[in-house]
C-alpha cells in the first residue's frame, strides 16, 4: 500500500514538473503567438497522460482528476514562483562562452525575459563603467557583438588615457558612452589603430578634476588638436566635464549633466587661433546657435546650451538640442516648395517612489519620434537600481494614456508605479506640444532669416495645429 502511495506522489510531482518545463521552455523558444498555444498543447498531452497512468493505477477516475489538480496546482506554482528559467539558463551559458572564449568575468547587473528573447545586462567584473546587453535567444551562436563593444571602448579609453596624461596635467579619466563597432576579429588581437578602423560612431566624455576649468579653452584646444587626426574619418564627438571627483564620477546622471561644459565634434573644424578665416566662419555658423539660445524655446527641454546646434545636413536643416547625436527637429524642403520636418524629441525624468514602507528611485527616458504629423512612436526606458529587475522597455499610448508593449505581454510593474509613469508621460506630452508649435516657429524664423523662405509646413504639429 505504501508503495502504492508513493508511486502516485511520483507520477504527480514527475509531470508537474514537466508540465513547468515545456510551459517555460515554448513560450521562451517559440515564436509571437506561437509559444503560449504549444505550451498548453503540450501541458494538455502532459496532463492526459498523467491521468491515464492514474487512472490504471488507481482505478478510479475521482483519485486519477484529483491528480491533476495536484498536477495543475504544483505546475502553476512553479511558473508563478520560478518564472525566469530562461533568464538563468542564459545568464549561466553566456557566463561560461565569455569565460572559456576570452577568460572574462562578467557581473550580472540586471536581468529580464519576455517570451523568444533574455534581456541581460552585465559589466566586466574589473571594469563597472563598462556595461553592455546580451539580448539572446537558445538558438543564437553569435554572442558576441555587445561584448565586443564594451571591450573595444575600454581598450580605446585605456589607450588615449595613456597618451593624453602627458598632455592633460591634472586628474581625469576617458569613459567612452556608445559607439558603433564593425566586427573584425577579436578587440583584444588587434592594435589601437585597427580599433578605430573597425570603429564607425563614436561618442566619448573626458571627465576632468574641477580644478582645470580655469584653463577649460586651451585645456579643450588642445585634446581636439590632438584626437583630431585619429578621430577625423568617423563620426566622433566628446564631451568635456569638470566635476569634483572625476575618477568615481558617474556620467549621465542629473548632477553630472550640470558639470557638462563642452562638447566637441571631432570630425568637424574646429576654432583655431592662428586662423582667422576660420573663425570668421565659425561666427557665422555660431549666430543661429546663438539665436536658438537666447530664443529660450528649448530651455525646458535642454538645461545646457552647449548642446544647442545648428547644422546644414544636405539638403536638411537641423537643431540638435540634447546630449544625443540625432537632430532634435530637421527641416526639408519639398518638391512643391513646402516644408517638412521629422522630430526626435528626448525627455527624461526622475523621481522617488515609495515600496513597502521604503523610498526608491527611479529614471524614466522617454522617446517621441514624429515624421511629418505622424507620431510614429513614444518609446520609453524604466530604470529602476534597486529592483530584482531594474531595467524595463515599454511604449506609451497619448490617446488612450496607457502602457503597453508591442508584444502584448505584460508590464511587470506595480499599479502605483505605472500610475506615475503615466502621469510623467503626460506632462511630458503637454511640455512637448508647446515645444512642437515653438520649435517649429523658430526654425521657419531661422529658415527665412537665411533667404530660404516663405516656409510653408505641410503638415499638422503635435497638437494638431
Amino acid at each position: 500500500m505504501k508503495k502504492s502511495i508513493l508511486l502516485d506522489v511520483l507520477i504527480v510531482l514527475l509531470f508537474s514538473f514537466l508540465c513547468y518545463v515545456q510551459a517555460q521552455w515554448f513560450v521562451f523558444s517559440l515564436r509571437w503567438g506561437l509559444g503560449e498555444f504549444n505550451a498548453f498543447l503540450i501541458g494538455l498531452v502532459f496532463l492526459g497522460i498523467s491521468f491515464v497512468l492514474l487512472k490504471v493505477k488507481t482505478g478510479s477516475n475521482i483519485d486519477a482528476l484529483i491528480g491533476i489538480a495536484i498536477i495543475f496546482v504544483v505546475s502553476t506554482w512553479l511558473n508563478i514562483s520560478f518564472n525566469h528559467l530562461p533568464c538563468r539558463l542564459m545568464d549561466y551559458r553566456l557566463k561560461t562562452y565569455y569565460k572559456n572564449e576570452y577568460d572574462a568575468n562578467v557581473i550580472l547587473r540586471g536581468k529580464t525575459s519576455y517570451r523568444g528573447t533574455a534581456y541581460l545586462v552585465y559589466y566586466l567584473e574589473d571594469e563597472p563603467e563598462y556595461p553592455f546587453r546580451a539580448y539572446a535567444e537558445f538558438g543564437d551562436r553569435d554572442l558576441d557583438y555587445e561584448y565586443h563593444h564594451a571591450v573595444t571602448a575600454m581598450m580605446i579609453d585605456d589607450q588615449l588615457e595613456k597618451e593624453l596624461a602627458d598632455l592633460i596635467d591634472g586628474t581625469f579619466k576617458m569613459s567612452t558612452d556608445s559607439l558603433s563597432v564593425k566586427i573584425n576579429g577579436k578587440p583584444e588581437s588587434l592594435e589601437f589603430e585597427k580599433l578605430i578602423e573597425n570603429t564607425s560612431f563614436i561618442q566619448m566624455y573626458c571627465i576632468l578634476d574641477k580644478e582645470m576649468s580655469e584653463n577649460k579653452d586651451e585645456l579643450v584646444q588642445n585634446v581636439y588638436d590632438y584626437l583630431r587626426p585619429t578621430f577625423d574619418n568617423i563620426e566622433s564627438s566628446i564631451y568635456f566635464a569638470f566635476v569634483e571627483d572625476p575618477i568615481h564620477c558617474e556620467k549621465l546622471t542629473s548632477d553630472f549633466k550640470k558639470e557638462e561644459h563642452v562638447y566637441v565634434r571631432l570630425d568637424r573644424p574646429f576654432i583655431l587661433d592662428d586662423n582667422e578665416e576660420s573663425k570668421l566662419q565659425d561666427e557665422v555658423d555660431g549666430k543661429w546657435e546663438q539665436k536658438i539660445v537666447e530664443s529660450g524655446v528649448f530651455d525646458e527641454y535642454c538645461s545646457n546650451p552647449s548642446f544647442i546646434l545648428f547644422e546644414k545636413i544636405e539638403n536638411t536643416y537641423a537643431i540638435k538640442a540634447h546630449a544625443k547625436d540625432v537632430p532634435t527637429i530637421s527641416a526639408k524642403m519639398n518638391e512643391d516648395g513646402t516644408y517638412s520636418t521629422e522630430r526626435f524629441y528626448i525627455v527624461e525624468k526622475e523621481w522617488e517612489y515609495e515600496k513597502e514602507s521604503s523610498n526608491h528611485k527611479a529614471k524614466l527616458e522617454m522617446r517621441v519620434q514624429l515624421h511629418h504629423s505622424e507620431l510614429e512612436s513614444i518609446e520609453c526606458h524604466l530604470y529602476v537600481p534597486e529592483e530584482i529587475v531594474p531595467n524595463h522597455a515599454f511604449a506609451y499610448d497619448d490617446k488612450k494614456r496607457c502602457l503597453y508593449k508591442k508584444n502584448d505581454s505584460e508590464i511587470n510593474l506595480s499599479e502605483d508605479l505605472q500610475n506615475q509613469i503615466i502621469i510623467h508621460c503626460e506632462d511630458a506630452m503637454y511640455m512637448l506640444e508647446d515645444l512642437d508649435v515653438k520649435a517649429h516657429e523658430l526654425m521657419k524664423e531661422i529658415l527665412e532669416e537665411k533667404g530660404l523662405g516663405p516656409v510653408v509646413w505641410n503638415h499638422a504639429l503635435l497638437n494638431g495645429e
